[in-house]
């Protein structure tokens, strides 16, 4: 339990591995600004360098999964990629010189083409709406089409947002 001015409060579970928890220097809760939560910091011995991988990471949406069109263009340059094995003196050399830059490229490319399809959709919601707007004819099919219009707005948002953060539970 935490108590504070304003009331207490439940820690829930934390996991560590058996090596971290014997690396473990201490544990604190700091206020996290805007939040009603804590955040935990655990401090920890490292016994050598810390290892780094190329540069940086890289998160794949995992709604692309769920997309038909994707997976079966993702398969086709799988298979192109599979093909070149062979000019590689080990899988271990084939996966890091080629299919791993690969994959993070084409789900890069991907990515950027999707936000664009969004947003061009977006403009035209907007001007469809901006169209509406203007229209000085007062019928309720223009309130109508405005309501349409703006849950198509909401809707892809709402779509594009998911895909970003499905996997954080958002």
């Amino acid at each position: 339990m935490h108590y504070t001015a304003q009331g207490v409060s439940r820690l829930d579970r934390i996991y560590v591995s058996c090596q971290l928890l014997k690396s473990k220097q201490g544990v604190e809760s700091i206020a996290a600004e805007f939040m009603d939560h804590l955040a935990i910091m655990l401090h920890v011995s490292l016994s050598g360098p810390c290892r780094t991988w190329g540069k940086g990471y890289w998160q794949i949406y995992p709604t692309y999964l769920d997309d038909q069109h994707f997976l079966q263009t993702f398969r086709q340059h799988w298979e192109m990629w599979r093909k070149n094995a062979h000019y590689y003196l080990s899988r271990m050399m084939w996966w890091c010189r080629l299919v791993k830059r690969r994959i993070r490229f084409f789900f890069s490319c991907t990515s950027v083409e999707r936000c664009r399809e969004c947003e061009i959709m977006e403009h035209f919601y907007y001007g469809a709406l901006y169209d509406v707007l203007q229209d000085e004819r007062d019928s309720g099919d223009n309130k109508l089409a405005l309501k349409s219009l703006k849950a198509k707005i909401i809707r892809l948002n709402s779509i594009y947002y998911r895909s970003m953060w499905v996997d954080n539970g958002v």
